[in-house]
């Protein structure tokens, strides 16, 4: 394979070095005739028609114009049609000249200096197009000489860096050592949690039919996962591709892959192996010994990935790809097996007499669009078991861009004193008092009583009086039947399945909910935590232990331990004196089935957090938790089940990752100070990478002190880049660009306009300390004032191209530009689109209620003929006075009412609650891209391929202007018209002369970052 993949690049470089030769021949031919052109011109200068007639035919020679045998230029025969047409009519103009005494000297020596600026910019455009071939050179150069010197200096590699030896001592000392897991206490554990030995009619007997269902499916669905000629080109193609998207193969490989995949031949043998050893599972194995070895990320983390060969890591990925499916399939099920019966519903349950006398002044209360309702499709659709797949497609469209990994602050906050997150927020006014009213008159926010009276709050098991409701079902689970608007509605609650963004999507609902419980209930309590070492630690016997239970069969158990227990070592060490060592805990990185395993065993954590909190969810990405509630001692029971889960998995969580916080608003002190954090939550900020929670404001900041360490990591990173300028630009836009803003945390409106700011003032200070000083080759940096300073002064004093338009280092590759990447641009499109403070939104919702309340009692009270709606069963027979405005808005988060009088347009908290999650849009730029402009004209030439070739590229310049991302209008209209004016078009260079597949392969390619 490895063979292969080296031909494959060195045909790519032959290819490279020949379009350079080849560009290099033609520009000294075009130089030549331009010479030669202008210096017919000068020998005419005393006659200016015949000067400009020498310079005329000078450019037809130098651009290759097709001529009739009358010596006239044949139009639409070359690239430069403008230039043709301006040619042609130029050569008539001068034959009027010869015998129009009015044509003027100063109009022929305009048409001269219109033909002299084709040709300056034509030698511009060659200028640059040798610069881009220089540039894709050295990388090559650069990247052979890192491969030459990791390979020679492989051997004292790990010696030379105390991080990683230290990282890799102590993960062989966790994965090669056995967990002590008690396998019985697991069992029990198990049967507690899902009602093994429960009455059927009880709760948990409802819990363990749940249970029993998902086994069914189990059973059932993996015997056929193992099936007779499973694999064939069709599920090959879609299984290949998903590896080629994922981070478990080096680039060579994938690179194979990719070539395999387009061959029908080599799929169809495949196939045939594969399906030999699907039929052969009892006796799979890992062979003799596989090879694991070190990556560094961006974050400074070491990764350790084992070195598979290509036809194991398809056989996996298959096998992943299905029973990630499977169990998607079956844990949905059991969620929502007897619509709640078993996995408990989230949100405040409204008493059975509280509905009654609620419905009896408002008519049906309709859940759909409530908070509750919006919660729950969120939680289910985005963070359940998130990591299983739903379907391939949705496994295909995971992959994250380059720099979009998260941040590691364990180690910073190792050395940073404890403390406990206990704060009010001094804020929000108008909120408090609202805040205080509701807390006041219903004695707290407790899930009980108060208002209507004692009402049990105990979940109901049947119908509104204690029956069973009919049901009618759709599936094997008892699922009751949705409507098809329902599907509709949590359909638009699903979000990006890409960890990072599902983490960052996370916050926002979390920052969305501070906002709202704050404001209206007073306070919110919270923790955050990450499983320590998930992968590396996870016991084996608690994997297998629960597959057991979830009624995986023996078969399957035997190959999963056999895919546990791998015999590995370490590239670069001897094998003729290391011999492999069988892996004994923890799951292999980046493979499908081990997100299966964890998942699986985390499913067991999120279920016993939804029976502990009577159905309030805890959101988890992976190994990565958050829980928070406005009742502060449901917030201790959920971590309770934490701990508990924790100890008896044999796992673990990360202190210096985990931290609490109880958030409150000024009004809900007690005698002046904060309510304390329950000292069983964990201690520490709430942190997420560069953002950590300000409890006295309820905001995420960025933490400037993690930012500095990352700046000086920054800068190391680049002055090892600094042999090629295209390798320097492509680690500054993961690092620099793309990891920093992709851990600032995304804007929404929850964070306010502040954050966005905050960005932008962080950007800025990224720049200017990282160019503080000299690096790299020294006087190239020296006195730089960003990165665009740096670049052009590398370039002159490397190549002495001086003068470089701006636009040339932000322009796309495929127009000639060097694809540096701005973070500024897009910060300062959505920053007047941000809302400015939450508080805006709060301060309107509480108006709206009270107008609404207003309103429906005057409805209520003063309409003799209104009566309760004819649907509502709860219409008693005489009428009451209306509820109270506590009464009134008790329940808000719970169901949604509005109420309209033609004047007042009703705001409630399920409005507040999508706009404080909505994520702003990019303010299109006022753009000036009529037929007649400039840009438009030079948009409108490069799409029709009058100066590009035709070759449209999407996410670029080369779309037409409404297609064109927001980013790329703004670099257009900010940087194109020097372009427009200096190159002639937005084309910086003839695409066809410059390797721009190398180019491309190598941008594919993941930076590798200085150990």
């Amino acid at each position: 394979m490895a063979n292969i993949s080296s031909v494959f690049s060195e045909t790519l470089q032959e290819i490279t070095k020949t379009k350079l030769e080849e560009l290099a021949k033609r520009r000294a031919s075009f130089e030549k005739s331009k010479s030669d052109a202008i210096a017919c011109a000068t020998a005419s200068a005393g006659d200016t028609i015949r000067a400009v007639d020498a310079l005329s035919t000078g450019v037809k020679r130098c651009f290759g114009i097709a001529l009739d045998d009358s010596g006239s230029v044949i139009l639409q025969r070359t690239k430069h049609h403008q230039l043709e047409i301006e040619l042609k009519n130029i050569d008539r103009f001068l034959t009027q000249a010869r015998y129009d005494p009015s044509v003027s000297t100063e109009m022929l020596r305009g048409w001269g200096e219109l033909l002299e600026r084709h040709l300056e910019t034509q030698s511009r455009k060659y200028e640059f197009a040798d610069l881009y071939g220089k540039l894709v050179t050295e990388w090559l150069e650069a990247d052979r000489a890192s491969s030459k010197d990791s390979s020679s200096d492989e051997g004292f590699e790990d010696l030379g860096n105390a991080a990683k030896m230290e990282g890799r001592i102590e993960w062989e000392k966790n994965v090669f050592t056995p967990a002590e897991v008690n396998e019985d206490a697991i069992s029990d554990y198990l049967a507690k949690l899902f009602g093994i030995h429960s009455p059927q009619n009880s709760p948990k007997g409802k819990v363990y039919q749940a249970l029993e269902e998902l086994r069914k499916v189990v059973e059932r669905e993996s015997s056929q996962i193992a099936s007779d000629n499973a694999f064939n080109v069709q599920t090959l193609r879609w299984t290949i591709s998903s590896l080629v998207s994922s981070n478990l193969l080096p680039d060579e490989k994938r690179e194979v892959l990719k070539d395999f995949s387009s061959n029908e031949i080599i799929l169809n043998e495949i196939a045939d192996v594969l399906n030999m050893r699907l039929a052969a599972l009892d006796s799979w194995s890992w062979g003799d010994e596989v090879l694991v070895e070190q990556h560094r990320q961006i974050s400074g983390i070491y990764n350790i990935n084992m070195q598979e060969d290509l036809l194991q890591a398809i056989f996996l990925q298959y096998i992943g790809v299905k029973w990630s499916l499977l169990f998607k399939n079956a844990f949905d099920g059991f969620y929502k097996y007897g619509n709640g019966a078993a996995w408990l519903r989230m949100g405040t349950k409204i008493p059975l007499g509280h509905k009654q006398r609620l419905e009896e002044c408002l008519g049906p209360l309709k859940h759909r669009n409530s908070v509750q309702s919006k919660r729950q499709a969120l939680f289910r659709h985005n963070y359940f078991v998130s990591q299983l797949l739903t379907s391939v497609p949705e496994l295909l469209g995971q992959k994250t861009d380059e720099g979009e990994e998260e941040a590691e602050y364990s180690s910073m906050q190792a050395n940073q004193p404890r403390k406990r997150a206990i704060n009010a927020l001094a804020q929000r006014p108008a909120v408090a008092s609202q805040a205080a009213s509701v807390c006041s008159a219903f004695g707290g926010t407790s899930r009980g009583g108060g208002l209507f009276g004692s009402v049990s709050t105990a979940p109901p098991t049947g119908g509104l009086f204690g029956a069973p409701p009919t049901v009618h079902t759709n599936s094997l689970f008892g699922d009751p039947a949705e409507p098809h608007e329902e599907n509709l509605f949590e359909r638009k609650y699903k979000l990006s399945h890409v960890p990072i963004h599902l983490k960052q999507s996370l916050l926002h609902i979390f920052s969305t909910d501070i906002a709202i419980e704050t404001a209206t209930k007073g306070e919110i309590s919270a923790f955050h935590s990450v499983l320590k070492d998930w992968n590396p630690l996870l016991p084996h016997e608690t994997i297998l232990a629960v597959l057991k239970f979830l009624g995986v069969s023996s078969k399957w158990l035997d190959f999963f331990s056999s895919f546990l227990r791998a015999p590995l070592r370490f590239v670069g060490d001897d094998p003729s004196s290391t011999e492999p060592r069988v892996r004994r805990r923890g799951t292999p990185a980046s493979h499908q089935l081990s997100d299966v395993f964890g998942e699986s065993v985390l499913f067991c954590l999120d279920f016993s957090v939804n029976q502990a909190t009577d159905g309030e969810p805890l959101w988890r990405i992976k190994d990565d938790i958050w829980f928070w509630s406005s009742n502060s001692v449901t917030t201790v029971k959920a971590w309770k089940a934490v701990s508990d889960f924790a100890k008896v998995t044999g796992t673990s969580v990360k202190d210096e990752k985990s931290g609490s916080a109880r958030i409150s608003n000024v009004s809900f002190r007690e005698g002046g100070k904060s309510r304390p954090v329950d000292p069983s939550l964990p201690q520490g900020d709430l942190r997420w990478e560069f953002l950590r929670l300000n409890p006295s404001s309820g905001h995420f900041e960025i933490d400037q002190a993690m930012v500095d360490k990352h700046i000086v990591e920054l800068r190391k990173q680049l002055d090892e880049k600094c042999g090629s300028v295209l390798g320097f630009i492509q680690a500054w836009n993961s690092f620099a660009a793309s990891f920093f803003s992709s851990n600032f945390g995304k804007p929404a409106n929850c964070f306010g306009r502040a954050h966005v700011d905050e960005m932008l003032s962080t950007h800025r200070r990224i720049q200017q300390d990282v160019f503080a000083t000299a690096f790299g080759q020294g006087e190239s940096s020296r006195n730089a004032t960003s990165v665009v300073d740096f670049l052009k002064k590398l370039i002159d004093m490397r190549f002495g191209v001086k003068d470089i338009p701006d636009g040339y280092l932000f322009f796309p590759a495929e127009l000639g530009g060097l694809s540096l990447q701005s973070p500024f641009v897009t910060l300062q499109q959505i920053r007047q689109s941000t809302l400015e403070s939450p508080e805006e939104l709060l301060e309107r919702l509480f108006r709206s209620e009270r107008a609404s309340y207003e309103y429906a009692k005057k409805l209520y009270t003063e309409s003799p003929n209104h009566r309760p709606q004819p649907d509502s069963i709860f219409a008693p027979n005489a009428r009451k006075p209306f509820i109270s405005f506590d009464e009134f808005v008790h329940y808000r988060e719970a169901f949604e009412h509005r109420v309209h009088d033609g004047i007042v347009g009703t705001y409630t908290v399920s409005d507040v609650f999508d706009k404080l999650r909505r994520e702003p849009k990019p303010r299109p730029i006022d753009a000036e891209h009529n037929e007649n402009g400039a840009i438009g004209t030079a948009l409108s030439r490069l799409n029709s391929g009058g100066t590009h070739g035709g070759a449209v590229t999407s996410r670029s310049i080369a779309h037409p202007w409404n297609s064109m991302t927001p980013y790329w209008q703004w670099v257009t209209m900010m940087y194109g018209p020097e372009i427009v004016e200096r190159f002639g078009g937005l084309s910086l260079v003839d695409a066809g002369l410059l390797p721009m597949g190398m180019v491309s392969i190598f941008r594919q390619k993941r930076v590798t970052w200085k150990e």
